[in-house]
């Protein structure tokens, strides 16, 4: 993400779909600069990325964060996304046992109409 010629965040797409990255790690991951949270430039760059992503043919992104990670999820209602769940994450992952337990799922359309 930038605004100018300054970077402030970054947003990086997975293009593939899995069964995994649908119910637990999402296509989409995102970070904002500390000193530069709260612009919304997160929320904006995801209604940005779906053109691209449907580009590529995937419709929804699937978007995935921590329950208690409330600045992201504010970020997927204002970028459109749609709560669906929250998942518990099987043991056997690599973000369990990075000590993540649950993953809220927002669904979020490529179209744009």
């Amino acid at each position: 993400m930038r605004v100018g010629r300054r970077m402030v965040g970054a947003i990086d797409l997975r293009a593939g779909t899995t069964d995994d990255i649908v119910r637990f790690g999402g296509h989409v991951g995102y970070s904002v600069d500390a000193e530069h949270r709260g612009a919304r430039y997160a929320a904006r760059s995801l209604m940005l990325l779906r053109i691209l992503a449907n580009a590529h043919g995937l419709d929804p992104l699937w978007i995935t964060c921590n329950p208690d990670n409330i600045a992201s999820r504010r970020t997927c209602e204002l970028a459109g996304a749609v709560y669906v769940e929250t998942v518990l994450l099987p043991e056997t992952s690599d973000m369990y046992r990075d000590g993540d337990r649950e993953k809220c799922r927002y669904r979020l359309a490529t179209t744009v109409d």
